[in-house]
Order: structure tokens, then C-alpha cells, then sequence
């Protein structure tokens, strides 16, 4: 869940909006905990992540967040190839 997620940050009223989903990787190691524990979670859990080597993902703001998106988005587009889709 660390390798593969990735926070953004706001301010209180915009993890409030969001419901502190914004702190994915908490949410993903911590699914029991409530979300608005999360901001304080976070610096001790990319605090474990460097100690041992684990590159911790995140991002300054909501709005690195959709330009990220969008950007991942558009590297996908370029492959010009179907996304895998999945049904179980």
C-alpha cells in the first residue's frame, strides 16, 4: 500500500471535505483507524518508510494531485493500447 499510493495535502477543512482520504496510505494501513487520526499518522508512518528504504509517496497539494492524474492519465492514452478491465 505504501509503494503504490499516494497522498496529497490540504488544509483541515479540505481533509475535512474529503473525508481525510487524501491520507491514502494511512487509510490503506490503517482501514480500522479513524480518518481523523490520519494527519498525525502520516509523519511517523514516512518516518518508518525512510528508515527503511520505502519511498513514500505524496504530493503538496489537491491541485499536484488531478495535475498528476491527468498527466498519468495522458501517458496511458499515449500507449494507445485498452486498459486491462476485470470482473470477479
Amino acid at each position: 500500500q505504501v509503494t503504490t499510493g499516494v497522498n496529497y495535502y490540504a488544509n483541515p477543512f479540505g481533509d475535512f471535505l474529503c473525508g481525510a482520504l487524501n491520507y491514502q496510505i494511512e487509510h490503506h494501513l490503517f482501514p480500522c483507524v479513524s480518518q481523523y487520526h490520519y494527519p498525525a499518522i502520516a509523519p511517523i508512518v514516512e518516518r518508518v518508510c525512510k528508515k527503511y528504504g520505502l519511498k513514500y509517496n505524496s504530493l503538496p497539494s489537491y491541485t499536484a494531485a488531478i495535475t498528476a492524474h491527468l498527466s498519468h492519465l495522458y501517458k496511458l492514452g499515449l500507449k494507445g493500447e485498452a486498459a486491462p478491465f476485470h470482473l470477479e
